[in-house]
């Protein structure tokens, strides 16, 4: 797992197919962009472009990927990210190959959190719950490009 702001990305060296993703935030006009699936390279890298409301950490579950790396990067915004260690998961609530989701019946183990212009790369082994509120809820607009490494 990966958390900074996208103006230290020169701090990183990344695979290319990471690197297509960071492209991808950097040469597009994210806050005009619509909500939805946008192709970067077919199903090997995609980006997700979604808003909604921050929710409390009950509402939500942990989740890890098998396939997909994600990158979260905040466009307008804050939320907290919940983590938690692979090892220490309980067994798997649910698998849902189809969209390379594993849920966990579980709490975060910590919490990060992402403002507005900052990126968290979480890779297969990282057990996440994004979307959760700060202090009071509100509105996030947030791209998660998917890459299969």
């Amino acid at each position: 797992m990966i958390i900074d702001y996208l103006h230290n990305l020169n701090h990183y060296k990344f695979s290319t197919p990471l690197l297509k993703a960071f492209e991808f935030l950097q040469n597009n006009d994210l806050q005009n962009l619509s909500e939805g699936k946008h192709e970067i390279e077919g199903s090997k890298i995609f980006a997700l472009i979604n808003s909604y409301e921050t929710v409390e950490p009950e509402k939500e579950n942990m989740e890890s990927h098998l396939i997909y790396t994600d990158v979260h990067y905040v466009i307008k915004g804050n939320e907290q990210i919940g983590h938690g260690f692979l090892q220490a998961m309980p067994k798997q609530k649910h698998i849902d190959i189809n969209n390379d989701c594993i849920i966990y019946d579980a709490q975060p183990s910590f919490y990060s959190t992402l403002m507005e212009g900052m990126f968290a790369v979480f890779f297969p082994h990282d057990v996440h719950m994004p979307g959760i509120f700060l202090q009071k809820k509100c509105l996030v607009k947030k791209v998660v490009i998917k890459v299969a490494l």
